[in-house]
């Protein structure tokens, strides 16, 4: 069975309770809150915020590599993240290997089982 978006969105909701911290599917940048998209912006309680970018297969996850967020890392990581407590990306068990691979150490990585 292919993994799909919506089934790690569906993870991840259930990961950090639905019930407890306020979950937001697609932010982008017109909303202000970050300077680039997120698949998913979980915020607890606390203040601390949670980025996710979900990635399905490998051709999206190094198309992912090529954006300015991730090119220009060095110097731009409080412009970035800095809202973020965690960065993630979060991917299916099969592109686990291929994504600790690219993964820069700041982004962590979530996986799907």
């Amino acid at each position: 069975m292919d993994i799909q978006c919506l089934d790690i969105e569906i993870a991840i909701m259930n990961e950090f309770n639905i019930r407890q911290n306020l979950i937001v599917p697609n932010i982008s940048n017109q909303m202000g809150l970050v300077a680039f998209e997120t698949d998913m912006l979980v915020l607890k309680p606390s203040g601390l915020a949670y980025g996710f970018e979900i990635k399905t297969s490998l051709s999206d996850l190094k198309a992912d590599f090529k954006k300015p967020q991730h090119t220009n890392i060095d110097n731009n990581l409080k412009r970035y993240f800095g809202k973020f407590y965690h960065f993630y990306f979060a991917v299916p068990e099969m592109l686990k290997e291929k994504a600790l691979e690219l993964l820069p150490a700041h982004i962590g990585l979530y996986v799907l089982e």
